[in-house]
């Protein structure tokens, strides 16, 4: 007998484990923690059922199947409030791949849920939810800006670096200086919500989203730049590549009003010279920030046809370009990256892959 059902530690544990192994060819993988699993299925403040957000699929005892949920309150242009959830980690036995499992999965996550974004597919899944209805919205833009030549040249596809990245703007100490210092967490000033840059649609970034996404992450240690009215945020993290020891800032959010935007990004900037990083980049979907990005010296990756840096670092992956997105439009209308907010954040393609980097509580 098939049965669809909710994970429980306690009756699939064991089955699971297994599955995530034979799957992952990882006895380490992120999933595998205790800490890690809960945060991401159970502590989402946007989990309304008391039970994880994760779907097994059993036969005689043995886990066949599954598909992770992690749900979000989304927001409309218009400010109203829908239903949303990411799905990750769909993955089916190879020898129950062919009867369609994957398929009912996200079809029935479809009806169940007002709007479905699945940023970072696999091409395999991008075919089987544009399949169901899914619209394909193409890849999130990239910015780079390398804020050391020469370190971040060991960074580069094929060891030279992009034309576009050989100069870099000089930062502004004045818009540096308008930004409050690093910080681990929100101040208790800072707002019941952030804005999104223009009128679209996005997972609503408020208070109970944002301390559960980057203050209480089990495995990386986030960071605040606001502005002195603390209306505006940049929210950012350090990634070390451990065959380099280069050092990475990757920015995972920026709502910022258009005065706040570039003493936002120079502020960070100085932060990376300081820190002696080699890149910073930024995945997003809107162009709303492409004036502010480009006079601090970033560039977008589409521009760069001769050379490119990899999106990976851990492991170093130079075959990882770019996150694909796809979405069940929450209106009745097809949408297009303009009319949303999607950043690597979302989902879950800012995370560790290993559990050894996850904080046991």
């Amino acid at each position: 007998m098939v049965d669809v059902v909710t994970y429980d530690p306690e009756a699939h544990g064991d089955a699971w484990r297994t599955f995530i192994v034979e799957a992952y060819k990882n006895p380490n993988y992120v999933l595998l923690s205790p800490a890690f699993l809960r945060w991401q299925f159970l502590d989402n403040p946007a989990n309304k059922t008391g039970a994880h957000t994760l779907w097994v699929v059993v036969h005689d005892g043995v886990v066949i199947a599954q598909l992770g949920i992690v749900p979000f309150v989304g927001s409309a242009p218009d400010g109203e409030r829908f239903d949303g959830a990411y799905p990750i980690n769909l993955i089916v036995r190879p020898d129950y791949q062919a009867v369609g499992l994957g398929a009912v999965l996200m079809n029935r996550l479809l009806k169940e849920t007002s709007c479905v974004l699945n940023p970072g597919s696999s091409e395999a899944g991008a075919t089987l939810c544009a399949g169901l209805g899914m619209q394909d919205l193409g890849c999130l833009r990239r910015y780079v800006v390398a804020t050391d030549l020469e370190r971040a040249q060991a960074l580069a596809t094929d060891g030279r670096l992009p034309s576009a990245a050989r100069v870099t703007a000089a930062m502004d100490e004045t818009d540096a200086d308008a930004v409050s210092p690093p910080m681990r967490e929100l101040p208790d000033a800072a707002p019941a919500s952030f804005a999104f840059p223009l009128p679209c649609y996005g997972a609503l970034r408020d208070r109970t989203f944002m301390t559960w996404r980057y203050e209480t992450h089990p495995g990386i240690a986030y960071e605040f730049l606001l502005s002195h009215d603390l209306g505006s945020v940049l929210v950012f993290h350090e990634e070390r590549e451990p065959t380099t020891g280069c050092l990475v800032l990757r920015i995972v959010d920026l709502l910022a009003d258009a005065d706040a935007q570039v003493p936002l990004l120079a502020a960070l900037l100085r932060e990376a010279g300081t820190r002696g990083a080699a890149l910073v980049d930024f995945f997003t979907s809107t162009p709303a920030y492409d004036d502010a990005l480009r006079t601090t010296g970033f560039f977008r990756e589409d521009d760069a046809d001769d050379s490119r840096f990899a999106a990976l670092f851990q492991p170093l992956d130079f075959r990882k370009t770019g996150i694909r997105v796809l979405a069940s439009s929450p209106g009745e209308q097809s949408t297009t990256f303009e009319q949303w907010y999607v950043t690597k954040a979302d989902s879950d393609q800012d995370r560790p892959n290993d559990a050894r980097q996850i904080v046991a509580e």
